[in-house]
């Protein structure tokens, strides 16, 4: 499976087009492990536990960890994504700023 789409970086004036290609599930597999990602609820953790970080500071969970949605994506999507992401093969080339413009305005027409 092949997808392509356009970068634009609007502070430099610079753009490139990027093509990623890799087996079908890969691609299914990083979509699904984002989309979950942005399901889980922000449910607080509960203030217990007690975690000791290097420099000796102590936290509880809702201090360390935060929420649940934020816990999966720093523990779960991020690694899912990553691990997704080795079966998919990225090349990127740069083009012209005021061309990538047009194309991606050309794009949204369709």
């Amino acid at each position: 499976m092949k997808t392509w789409f356009i970068g634009t970086n609007n502070l430099y004036k610079t753009a490139s087009v990027y093509l990623e290609e890799g087996v079908w599930w890969a691609f299914l597999g990083r979509d699904l492990s984002q989309i979950i990602c942005g399901l889980i609820p922000p449910i607080p953790f509960p203030k217990i536990g007690k975690i000791v970080d290097d420099e000796g500071e102590v936290y509880n969970w809702r201090t360390w960890f935060g929420d649940l949605s934020q816990w999966w994506h720093v523990y779960i999507d991020t690694n899912l994504y990553d691990w997704f992401s080795k079966f998919i093969k990225f090349k990127s080339v740069e083009i012209d700023y005021k061309l990538a413009l047009k194309l991606k305005r050309k794009s949204k027409k369709i």
